[in-house]
């Protein structure tokens, strides 16, 4: 299906490709910078436009909280490739737009996150889940999928080391795309986004 598509086929190299292509040791000294921004403040964007959905569509029986929910973790991820291709132009410090770029790559992989625990929710209304269960779930499938991508992506760096080839490079780096994606979406049950992004990162360093 054209779900089934876009996940999997499209997504994953999409995600890996812009993990990639990022500077990982720029990325490094600001880590703990974006994923203050890209954590907490989604969360608290999410909520905050899940309740103005709901309040001002105002129909809790044809428009539920959880509903709510998952249009605030959809809306809330940012796309700012406009606003860097205009910092760059403009001659803004390098560092200013690479936390534009590492806040938008994890804000992205956040979301899903968030999103999948959402919708796992809405098809299984008659399972009950506290604050504290969907936050471990959160970290559980996040940190989870990053352990995945970290594992499998090291294992594709050892093994380049043995081709010199760039049609073979190319070739593993895809396999290692969506063999990262399969092993944590599929076989683990974590985030393969997450994976994937990691998994990037580390080729890409």
């Amino acid at each position: 299906s054209f779900h089934d598509l876009i996940l999997y086929v499209f997504l994953p190299v999409l995600v890996f490709e812009s993990a990639f292509k990022i500077d990982a040791k720029a990325l490094a000294r600001d880590l703990a910078i974006i994923l203050v921004v890209t954590i907490p403040v989604l969360l608290l964007s999410t909520a905050v436009t899940a309740a103005l959905v709901y309040v001002g569509i105002g129909h809790s029986a044809g428009f539920p909280w959880i509903a709510a929910l998952m249009t605030g973790a959809l809306l809330s991820a940012t796309d700012p490739v406009a606003v860097v291709d205009l910092l760059r132009r403009m001659g803004a410090s390098q560092r200013l737009t690479m936390l534009l770029e590492g806040e938008s790559l994890f804000n992205d992989a956040t979301a899903i996150v968030l999103f999948s625990i959402f919708l796992s929710l809405a098809l299984h209304p008659d399972q009950a889940m506290s604050a504290t269960d969907a936050a471990l779930r959160f970290g559980l499938l996040s940190l989870g999928g990053a352990g995945v991508g970290l594992i499998v992506g090291l294992f594709f760096l050892l093994l380049l080391r043995w081709f010199s080839d760039p049609v073979e490079q190319g070739l593993l780096t895809i396999i290692c795309t969506y063999a990262t994606f399969v092993a944590a979406d599929w076989v683990l049950h974590v985030s393969g986004v997450m994976a994937v992004l990691i998994a990037g990162l580390v080729l890409g360093w």
